[in-house]
């Protein structure tokens, strides 16, 4: 019972994702709906946020250990006087779009790097998080749909190197 009461629960937080809605706490009947988008992109959107796209410092270990991965570091480049992320490659924010519209000749030329395909997993990084998450939305809006991001940034991952 306990069970079908969960589920209950959990499909009237997905319909109130559909409509702005009001519900009885006692019965649970919908005392007034008004629509706020289309179901599909309810459940493209539901979908879109229940993927794992944050990585910690322990995930990030793992997936360079197990998988051909690409670290892009998008912090200026300035900021790398401190350090980076060992193998990762720097392309800063401000250049992100544009870098991953260009050919993939020009990318190489300028980043020294092959680019990535657009099915590649790429790890973006920053200073300490922020940076990274919106350029990994970037770039799952240019159809880079395996893009996450290191949580952590350079900060992080100096603290926890550091012998």
């Amino acid at each position: 019972m306990l069970i079908i009461r969960r589920c209950a629960y959990s499909l009237i937080r997905l319909h109130s994702l559909c409509w702005k809605a009001s519900y009885s706490t006692s019965t649970g009947v919908v005392l007034h709906r008004k629509r706020l988008f289309p179901p599909v992109s309810t459940v493209f959107w539901v979908s879109r946020a229940m993927e794992h796209t944050d990585l910690d410092y322990n995930e990030l270990i793992e997936v360079r250990k197990s998988r051909d991965i690409l670290l892009i570091d998008v912090r200026n480049r300035d900021e790398l006087e401190g350090g980076s992320i060992p193998d990762s490659i720097n392309v800063p924010l401000g250049e992100l779009e544009a870098a991953l519209k260009m050919d993939d000749q020009e990318f190489e030329t300028q980043y020294k790097h092959k680019k990535p395909e657009k099915d590649a997993e790429i790890v973006f990084s920053c200073r300490s998080g922020n940076r990274s998450r919106r350029a990994m939305d970037l770039a799952r809006t240019l159809g880079y749909d395996k893009s996450k991001h290191y949580i952590g940034g350079w900060l992080d991952w100096a603290e926890k190197t550091k012998n």
